[in-house]
C-alpha cells in the first residue's frame, strides 16, 4: 500500500517524488501577467516580492527569472510555497492583469 500526500491544489503540473514507498505529489501554479496593461503601481512586487519584481527597462511588473517559463517575463511556474502570495497579488492588482491557474 502506498501513502499519498497532496499539497494544495489542482491536477495540472504535478511532479512526483518517490521515497520509501510513499508518493509525494507537488503541484505548481501557472502565473501570467498581461504586462502591456501594467500600470507600474508596485502592488504585486510589494505583495509578493518572492515572485514578482519591477523590470528596470520599462518599469512594469515581471516574474522573477527563477520562475519564468521559456524566459518569458510575463509567464511563470510557481511552486506550492508561493501560491498564497501570488494569489493575493492577483487579488489586489488594481487593473486585474495577474492570472493564477491551478
Amino acid at each position: 500500500m502506498t501513502n499519498s500526500f497532496s499539497f494544495l491544489w489542482g491536477k495540472r503540473n504535478q511532479e512526483k517524488c518517490f521515497s520509501s514507498g510513499a508518493t509525494l505529489v507537488l503541484r505548481m501554479a501557472i502565473v501570467t501577467i498581461k504586462r502591456e496593461d501594467c500600470t507600474s503601481c508596485t502592488t504585486c512586487w510589494s505583495t509578493c516580492p518572492e515572485v514578482f519584481e519591477e523590470d528596470p527597462a520599462d518599469g512594469m511588473s515581471r516574474i522573477r527569472e527563477a520562475f519564468r517559463i521559456s524566459g518569458d517575463p510575463g509567464k511563470g511556474k510557481v511552486p506550492d510555497e508561493h501560491y498564497n502570495c501570488v494569489q493575493e497579488a492577483a487579488t489586489v492588482c488594481p487593473v486585474e492583469i495577474i492570472n493564477v491557474e491551478e
